[in-house]
């Protein structure tokens, strides 16, 4: 059971670093066409 917590855990945390840099680099590229 922990082990498996463990793991979902770390897969909630890379699936969020994934998201925030899509969002960082959709948020660069919109601000780039903007200007």
């Amino acid at each position: 059971f922990r082990e498996t917590l463990d793991a979902r855990f770390g897969t909630g945390m890379l699936f969020t670093i994934v998201s925030q840099v899509i969002t960082s680099m959709l948020l660069l590229t919109v601000v780039n066409v903007s200007f």
